[in-house]
């Protein structure tokens, strides 16, 4: 059976590999209708609405040329990667259900330290630091809520993001996790703590203390007027 060709306006795709959240692309137009027949680009669909966006498009009549490029983007990612890991101090062992307490899943998950199984992520991606997330909201944190949606903050990026319950390795057993990711946590927890908002109760004293200021003003008689608005 044949498979049906992908194209890319007039770019047949020959060869395609999805790293780092992006598609690396190399195609090749067989038509003949144009001088440059060789291609290569990046996708991705980061954006609200998931759409495919083609960027860093070239073209070439020199293969070559078009493949070194193909080969250079990806090496070029894989380097940032390495780095990033590397600043980190982050080794390629994911955290496991060793590193979560017994049974965590089994109450409210909302505002707690969670990890997300490495299988739900990409191979290059299933490294701690990718794991640990704060569950910051949605159904999927109640434990017999019918819905399965948790979302998240990343402790590395503060980026927000949605997984389903299943996808929810456990509670972190914070003195169960590796040192460098006890000092990111403080870190985060430190750097967020001037963000928070004030508590319902403070609100509440505080609305109560204005209004019982406002009673103890005696207040003066006003015309009334009606005014268009």
């Amino acid at each position: 059976m044949n498979e049906e060709k992908r194209m890319i306006d007039i770019y047949e795709v020959k060869t395609s590999i999805r790293f780092c959240g992006k598609e690396y692309i190399l195609g090749e137009d067989k038509s003949g209708k144009t001088p440059e027949p060789y291609m290569t680009c990046i996708t991705r669909r980061d954006n609200p609405f998931g759409i495919e966006e083609y960027t860093n498009v070239v073209i070439s009549d020199d293969y070559l040329e078009i493949f070194n490029l193909f080969i250079d983007r990806l090496s070029e990612q894989s380097r940032q990667l390495s780095s990033e890991r590397a600043e980190r101090g982050v080794t390629n062992k994911p955290l496991t259900a060793e590193n979560c307490i017994k049974d965590g899943l089994n109450s409210d998950i909302e505002g707690k330290i969670i990890i997300i199984k490495p299988t739900t992520l990409l191979p290059e991606y299933r490294t701690a630091d990718r794991q640990i997330r704060i569950a910051t909201g949605g159904f999927g944190c109640q434990p017999n809520a019918r819905g399965n949606a948790v979302f998240c903050t990343d402790i590395y990026s503060d980026k927000h993001s949605r997984f389903e319950k299943y996808d929810v390795l456990g509670v972190a057993d914070i003195n169960r996790l590796p040192e460098w990711v006890k000092t990111k946590i403080a870190e985060y927890e430190k750097a967020n703590k001037s963000k928070e908002k004030p508590s319902v109760l403070k609100e509440l004293d505080d609305n109560k203390t204005t209004v019982s200021a406002q009673k103890s003003k005696k207040p003066k008689k006003q015309k009334k007027e009606h005014e268009e608005k």
